[in-house]
């Protein structure tokens, strides 16, 4: 800067004169020292750090901030948990900072677990696991962490048969073959025998079969195997059964619910059979029992809330892929009598939208003191 003053008065003297160098140095000091003291501001802004957010954007685009990382569990690939998973973290990704990382696994009873451990932080299972988890009643310990997020698409369930076994009711199975027993699938084994021991048939009065799945007590019932056996009412297995025989669903009727209900309480509900079902007819009484997108007590209250709102406020972007399976999440859907408590987060959201009412907040009440929890965080 000295120099640089110098060689400026040198050159103001030499062509100038006297008169007006004064002036002009005054000048030519004064701009210099503007010049450098902002070259100093900017060589010493520090670059701001990015804010993370506690909760995503929820309208537009997301956002080009810090994310937040999530891991979601669903069973394995290509089942219809798994396609929802999918499209569900596609979607939230679009339109928060949530980051959803979808995970396969074996099945649901290592689901809670893993959850418990921080591996995961979302997971997707029928409403029996989530009831059979809070309450540790097949696994070895209960988590009564288990938070709901919403309720998702309905599995319908019911006992099939074969008009050419003469089968019409669940009463004239009594004497008869019936596959109630898959190793895999304990829910299956609980419903099929309180569907008969609602209608009055115990144990001792049928021949209960087993299979290694319910694709190979179909084959049996083609084959004359078995008579009857207990199924979910959708997917490609029953569309090709019922190109092989002309299948008839025994119903049950409303008021055999409360057999069911003192067993497995919030987990399954009637429902009257849809036209939209190929193979199955339309207008028979039978249950059914909603998915669950659950989480723990320990996801942010604000991340909880944004991945409800976006997937409630979207649902019809989420329903193009698949309209059948996809179309359920919607608010209708989502808040009903579950086996576990919601999260507040979702709570939040449902009660600002109106979806959340006095029965609901007492359901909730009920429990968390049937587990035994003070109601978390």
């Amino acid at each position: 800067m000295d120099r640089l003053l110098r060689v400026n008065l040198f050159a103001a003297r030499r062509f100038l004169g006297s008169r007006y160098s004064l002036l002009l140095v005054v000048l030519l000091t004064a701009l210099l020292l503007l010049v450098g003291c902002t070259q100093d501001t900017e060589e010493k802004e520090e670059p701001k750090e990015p804010s993370r957010l506690d909760s995503a954007p929820q309208t537009g685009e997301a956002s080009k901030k810090e994310q937040i990382s999530l891991t979601y569990l669903t069973n394995p690939a290509g089942t219809s948990y798994y396609t929802v998973a999918v499209r569900q973290a596609e979607v939230i990704g679009k339109y928060t900072n949530i980051t959803i990382n979808v995970q396969p696994t074996p099945g649901a009873s290592s689901m809670p677990g893993l959850v418990e451990s921080g591996e995961a932080q979302l997971a997707a299972t029928t409403a029996y696991s989530a009831w059979d988890a809070y309450h540790g009643v097949e696994l070895e310990k209960s988590y009564p962490m288990l938070r709901a997020l919403l309720a998702g698409q309905d599995t319908l369930f019911g006992i099939l048969t074969s008009e050419a076994t003469g089968i019409k009711t669940i009463r004239d199975l009594k004497g008869r073959k019936i596959t109630l027993d898959y190793p895999a699938y304990i829910f299956f084994q609980k419903l099929g025998r309180l569907q008969l021991k609602a209608y009055g048939i115990g144990e001792n009065e049928v021949k209960i079969l087993k299979a290694e799945s319910t694709s190979r007590a179909a084959q049996d019932l083609v084959e004359g195997r078995t008579e009857a056996y207990l199924d979910s009412l959708q997917g490609p297995k029953i569309q090709e059964l019922a190109s092989k025989v002309k299948v008839v669903l025994l119903p049950f009727e409303e008021d055999k619910m409360p057999i069911v209900d003192a067993e497995l309480p919030d987990v399954v509900f009637p429902v009257i059979t849809p036209d939209d079902l190929p193979g199955i007819p339309a207008g028979v009484p039978a249950v059914r029992s909603p998915a669950i997108l659950w989480t723990t007590e320990d996801l942010p209250e604000e991340v909880a809330y944004s991945i409800v709102k976006t997937l409630i406020e979207h649902h019809q972007e989420v329903a193009e892929v698949s309209p059948g399976l996809f179309s359920h999440y919607s608010p209708e859907q989502a808040v009903q009598k579950l086996p576990i408590p919601y999260h507040p987060g979702a709570i939040k959201y449902y009660t600002e939208k109106g979806f959340w009412n006095a029965a609901m907040d007492a359901h909730q009440k009920e429990i968390v003191q049937a587990a035994g929890t003070q109601g978390g965080k």
